[in-house]
């Protein structure tokens, strides 16, 4: 990974002083794609960086910003002079691609989205020292967008990668070896099994270890105790993947990134759980079958925490302008947020999913369960109405799709804010 220096990064752009010395580029933070931000061309100096050059600059109507394409692009052309090399990703690569080379830019400031982890409870690890280290360090900017996003060459992704390289070194002997335990555990064992392949990777068991050594004492991370310190990270992985909500996200992201057979298998698993027995977060009831579900599903020496994920459900959300919902459904969350229960959702994408890869016997299967009584029956009707005539009008029964939005229209509670435009475009067809 190369750093370039010459360019000054900054979140506050009263700072910079004149005259300007280097180039200079404000952090404009994105809030529908947090972990990525745009970059604002200010003013360059006489120390102005060779590689931001007119060819790196997209003009808009709101200012100039530094293109992640033509950023590297621009690299590769001065570098292609003395010896040819290969785009991969945001990096430069060698005929033989044996070696990866990122060029990014540094900012001197944490975007401010990230302030919270300097600020929250924590025992003795990270050490002060280490987390004033990160905070004076700042972030990098890495020349490529979101995955989600077809040609974005305005979003450059925020790298805590030298944050994640200190932490890593601050670890006493017992952190690495329970890091190594848990790596092996991922490769030996969960990824030697075809079901769970590749669904966890070396990221989230660091993050994990990450977590347990801020939450326990660092006396706990000891040689004799090796074992108790790598079943606190297994249970807090366990903790992460049980959440009904959290898979679904983690699903609907699969989708959106074409990776079609691995949503089947997280929507499977989703399914598997048995929803329609689980009580809905919030619901009061007295419904026998419902309280009889729940005594079924848990028992009297689970912790709170452990009844919550066996056997209470809630909806799941996709906030204004996410990122995670299929495009197919990107008109409900165009004026707000789209609630909807998991198993809708669930049903929802494995319809899609078999849309996408031509399997019409499935998708029709998909689609005779989302339009189940027992399934259509839940507390936000009018949202899934909505996306049941979503999926019908995409298999073509433009009849039943129209019928949905007007049911949708006709609920007398909450009503989804785009039944009436889906409605609308239905007729103008």
């Amino acid at each position: 990974m190369f750093v370039d220096e010459v360019v000054n990064v900054t979140q506050i752009e009263r700072n910079i002083k004149h005259p300007v010395q280097r180039t200079e580029v404000f952090m404009e933070t994105d809030t529908d794609y947090p972990g990525f931000t745009r970059l604002r061309l200010i003013a360059a100096g006489e120390r102005a960086n060779p590689y931001v050059s007119n060819e790196s600059i997209l003009y808009t109507q709101t200012g100039l910003y530094l293109s992640t394409t033509n950023f590297v692009n621009f690299i590769k052309q001065f570098y292609n002079i003395r010896q040819n090399v290969l785009t991969h990703g945001p990096c430069l690569s060698d005929q033989n691609q044996t070696v990866d080379i990122a060029f990014c830019l540094r900012s001197k400031y944490l975007p401010y989205h990230a302030m919270p982890w300097k600020l929250r409870y924590r025992r003795q690890w990270p050490p002060n020292a280490i987390i004033d280290r990160i905070i004076n360090y700042g972030c990098l900017l890495v020349p490529i967008g979101p995955r989600i996003m077809a040609n974005c060459n305005l979003l450059w992704r925020i790298s805590f990668s030298v944050a994640e390289k200190q932490l890593v070194h601050s670890f006493n002997f017992t952190q690495v070896l329970c890091y190594g335990l848990l790596k092996l555990t991922l490769k030996r064992i969960v990824n030697t099994n075809d079901d769970v392949k590749d669904l966890l990777c070396s990221y989230f068991v660091k993050t994990a270890l990450f977590w347990v050594s801020e939450e326990v004492d660092i006396d706990t991370f000891q040689l004799p105790k090796l074992f108790i310190c790598f079943d606190l990270c297994l249970n807090k992985l366990i903790a992460w993947r049980d959440a009904v909500t959290g898979w679904l996200l983690y699903a609907s992201f699969y989708y959106v990134t074409e990776q079609y057979n691995v949503t089947l298998r997280l929507t499977e698993y989703i399914l598997s759980m048995n929803l329609l027995d689980m009580v809905r977060l919030g619901q009061v009831t007295t419904v026998k079958q419902i309280v009889d579900n729940y005594r079924r599903n848990v028992h009297s020496s689970m912790t709170l925490n452990a009844k919550m994920k066996k056997a209470v459900v809630d909806n799941v959300i996709f906030l204004q302008h996410s990122s995670l919902i299929p495009q197919e459904l990107e008109l409900e969350v165009e004026d707000t947020f789209f609630r909807i229960p998991p198993i809708i959702m669930s049903h929802c994408l494995r319809f899609l999913c078999y849309h996408h890869i031509g399997d019409t016997f499935n998708r029709q299967q998909a689609l005779r369960h989302l339009r189940s009584p027992h399934v259509v029956n839940t507390s936000v009707v009018s949202n899934t109405f909505t996306l049941v005539g979503v999926c019908c009008e995409i298999s073509g029964n433009k009849d039943v799709a129209f019928q949905c939005y007007e049911d949708a229209l006709q609920c007398d509670d909450w009503i989804c804010s785009s039944a009436e435009k889906r409605k609308s475009r239905l007729l103008n067809i």
